[in-house]
């Protein structure tokens, strides 16, 4: 029989063939389950006007008594016309001159919604999505596995309050202390401390890296917030309040901007060149915690009575607009209570549990807290919803974990794969949770402090993990790599 697979794959996909009716049909017996392979003898017959003769001789049986009965095959041969009747009759005639019994062959098709399914195949199944999700279970059991302590810094005599790596940068640490001194430390390779920053007066309570690098921000009880040149230690500008200042943060993309808030819950934007603020809002309580999400449009704010703000900038980067005020209290009413203060916020752009953002909230009272955030989309000429988000207008609980937090600000943060939180407690140990089911569940504990621990932070690629305590001690962490690292 003449063959040409190009011109067949042709005739079956692009429909050029003479006849359109029978590649529909042919179209169709492919996906319904239909002999493929006769249709396709049957469209190069049509095509090329020619049929295989039929061969004069068979094959000779020579004990019909014991032969087996003939059985008609499951496909058809390039004899059979477009009903395949002709080989069936060729099959019972064959059988006739043997005088064997014809059997009728059963058709064969995929399986479709609505057949019955055998209890094996379902048990295989069971059987094989519980070895899925063990393997799965197990793997996420060794993901935030740790060989032991890489290195323990013990400069600080107070407690070191905040931990900040450098930004794309996993080998410079920097470290906040209430012994009014910042700390910048490399950790990899050459362990040592390679700068010390003096200039406040009373204890450091947060910092932050420039995007560059090149600058670092702090803010301090003292009431002043300090701009530091990293290379030299030299301390380029001096902001002084009239009141301590609590958190500070600096723009993700703007090094010339950043977001100061103090303890009696002023809001403030700066611009480091000129050291005046451009924009100030009110918060209900001390401000406790400043976070940007990855964009550095919405800037997250916690205060000491329990409240989360989200502002969004606009299209001047030194300008805020307010635009969300959201709660996790029983009661509307903004009350200043030690159990609700928010020690930290940490964002995620997206997170695979509840695909949507999300920010963890370690609270005072003794829970963490994880949110999904609900965006705004902007609306755009038309009518059209654009993929852009505006902001976010609300948040709603997801997980909610007990953990060891009440005369401290201890701090959680996000792990890289969202499904794990770290966590510092004040009973002197560092918890890593799995998140991925409710009720979240322990995966590892560090345990070295001698005294509560308080802040936690990964380098970039979350090769370190460094904790500090009350004491003034930062031990970093080295994690076992494992083979999904390098996915």
């Amino acid at each position: 029989m003449p063959s040409n697979y190009e011109s067949i794959r042709r005739i079956l996909h692009d429909r050029k063939a003479a006849d359109a009716d029978i590649v529909q049909q042919v179209f169709e017996d492919r996906c319904f389950g239909g002999e493929y392979a006769r249709r396709r003898n049957y469209i190069v017959n049509h095509l090329h006007k020619k049929r295989e003769p039929v061969p004069a001789s068979r094959p000779a049986v020579t004990n019909a008594a014991t032969a087996a009965p003939v059985v008609a095959p499951a496909r058809s041969s390039s004899l059979v016309d477009v009903n395949g009747q002709a080989a069936v009759d060729l099959q019972i005639e064959v059988a006739k001159q043997l005088g064997l019994e014809y059997t009728k062959p059963v058709a064969t098709r995929p399986p479709r919604f609505g057949d019955r399914i055998d209890n094996n195949a379902i048990q295989l199944a069971h059987e094989a999505m519980k070895k899925k999700r063990d393997w799965l279970e197990a793997e996420r059991e060794e993901m935030y596995n740790f060989a032991g302590m890489h290195y323990v810094y013990g400069q600080h005599s107070e407690p070191v309050v905040t931990l900040r790596f450098a930004r794309e940068n996993p080998d410079q640490l920097g470290m906040a202390s209430m012994d009014g001194t910042i700390s910048i430390c490399r950790v990899l390779h050459e362990k040592k401390v390679i700068r010390t920053l003096k200039g406040h007066t009373k204890g450091v309570t947060d910092l932050d890296w420039a995007s560059c690098n090149d600058y670092l921000v702090s803010a301090s009880n003292d009431k002043t917030l300090r701009v530091w040149k990293t290379s030299s230690g030299k301390c380029l500008r001096i902001i002084y309040g009239d009141t301590e200042w609590t958190a500070v943060r600096f723009h993700p993309s703007n090094d010339n901007l950043f977001v100061a808030g103090n303890m009696k819950g002023l809001l403030r934007t700066y611009n480091v060149s000129t050291g005046r603020h451009q924009f100030e809002t009110k918060c209900s309580g001390a401000v406790t915690t400043i976070e940007f999400d990855h964009t550095g449009n919405n800037i997250f704010v916690g205060d000491a009575a329990g409240y989360i703000y989200a502002f969004t900038t606009r299209r001047s980067p030194n300008s805020v607009s307010h635009q969300l005020k959201s709660t996790f209290k029983k009661s509307t009413t903004p009350m200043f209570t030690k159990a609700d203060v928010i020690n930290s916020l940490t964002f995620m752009s997206w997170h695979t549990c509840f695909s949507s953002p999300a920010l963890l909230a370690h609270c005072k009272d003794g829970f963490i807290r994880v949110y999904s955030l609900i965006e705004r989309r902007r609306e755009s000429i038309g009518g059209s919803v654009s993929p852009r988000s505006a902001g976010y207008s609300g948040i709603a609980l997801q997980r909610q974990i007990p953990i060891d937090t009440q005369f401290y600000k201890s701090k959680s943060i996000f792990c890289a794969r969202g499904a794990f939180i770290v966590s510092a407690s004040e009973d002197q140990n560092v918890y890593i949770y799995d998140i991925f089911e409710e009720p979240s569940r322990v995966v590892n504990r560090l345990s070295g402090h001698g005294s509560p621990c308080l802040a936690v932070c990964w380098n970039q690629h979350e090769s370190l993990l460094a904790t500090s305590d009350s004491s003034g001690m930062v031990i970093i962490w080295k994690r076992v790599k494992i083979a999904s690292d390098d996915s």
